[in-house]
């Protein structure tokens, strides 16, 4: 799959990178971090919960990582 030159974050729409230039000039693609987010969709039986793959930048990322920390009192979706 190619990726836009940028994409924004699904939880707090920052963009993110999705190349960079290296020392050499060459493009580079960078990792980026992904979650699910749940969509309601229209099915045969009527409405359906859906997961969809959803891209998340690093500090969001690191947010939910943290999240599994017993010392933090954030509350935010869990998603991966």
């Amino acid at each position: 799959m190619t990726l836009e030159p940028h994409i924004h974050c699904a939880e707090c729409f920052r963009q993110i990178l999705t190349e960079e230039t290296d020392e050499n000039g060459e493009r580079v693609e960078v990792k980026v971090f992904g979650g699910t987010q749940f969509a309601v969709r229209p099915g045969p039986g009527g409405p359906q919960i859906l997961p969809r793959p959803v891209p998340v930048c690093n500090d969001c990322h690191e947010k939910i990582e943290r999240q599994e920390s017993p010392t933090s009192k954030l509350i935010i979706p869990r998603i991966h």
